[in-house]
């Protein structure tokens, strides 16, 4: 008698996109879409995956699976209860939630982008708006606004104007420029200072203004207006006379010569 090894489980066979195109205005559900091209514009709901060509939203769509598509285009908000994979680009003006991962080849979102489990980018990506993830990978990458990524961000050139409160974990890259907004008088006379703060840069080249970071090692290193670096391993080519290297020492000054 023979016994036959177990064969490993079939692997899942690829949802087929119909030569089709989907075209909704209004209100819509779906149990799951698959289609070549589809636009909306207004409110779809889709109980599990969408696999199309090219997407075009104007408005909102919620998919409670994956999202996998060759471009993505439009205005609105885009939620998903999985990841969402887009092979070419990424383009919208409103809202990305997803638990994640995201990967897209090319990024470009105004507004808001959050994502739990890290976005891979291809080639190159931009946010202007928030952006919230625990980790990102990208060729370049351009940042206007905030950011909180507690994690590691692998980015080629990475380009950061801060102007609300952000915290970066550990950046490495070839060239890393991260400039936070510097408080003016008034801003600080009204307590609107923020806070902008990077765990560590590993890079060629490093250009910073407005912010504090624990430790920074490159090649040539230049300190903008306003920044505390804790500890630096390489050469620090330029230095403003308002930034600071070194632990923290400054205190406060004592009650009655505050103003």
């Amino acid at each position: 008698m023979t016994t036959s090894a177990a064969s490993s489980p079939p692997e899942p066979a690829p949802i087929d996109r119909p030569a089709t195109t989907l075209a909704d205005r209004g209100s819509v559900r779906y149990d799951a879409v698959a289609s070549a091209r589809w636009t909306v514009s207004g409110a779809a709901k889709v109980a599990k995956d969408v696999n199309v060509g090219a997407l075009g939203l104007q408005g909102t769509l919620s998919i409670g699976g994956k999202l996998s598509a060759t471009t993505l285009r439009g205005r609105g908000t885009l939620e998903t209860e999985g990841p969402i994979e887009v092979t070419g680009t990424l383009a919208l003006a409103g809202t990305v939630r997803a638990p994640g991962p995201i990967h897209a080849g090319d990024l470009d979102v105004n507004g808001t982008l959050r994502c739990e489990r890290g976005v891979t980018i291809d080639r190159t990506g931009s946010i202007v708006g928030s952006l919230e993830t625990s980790g990102l990978k990208a060729g370049a990458f351009l940042l206007k606004g905030a950011g909180r990524v507690p994690g590691r961000l692998e980015v080629g050139t990475f380009t950061a104007e801060l102007r609300e409160s952000s915290t970066l974990g550990t950046l490495v890259g070839r060239f890393v420029q991260v400039h936070g907004k510097v408080p003016t008088v008034v801003d600080k006379a009204l307590f609107r200072d923020a806070e902008f703060r990077v765990d560590r840069i590993e890079a060629e080249a490093v250009s910073l203004e407005g912010v504090e970071v624990a430790f920074v090692r490159a090649n040539q290193i230049v300190l903008g207006r306003a920044c505390h670096v804790t500890e630096v391993e390489g050469t620090i080519v330029r230095r403003h006379p308002t930034s600071y290297v070194g632990p923290e020492s400054r205190t406060p000054p004592p009650y009655g010569l505050r103003r």
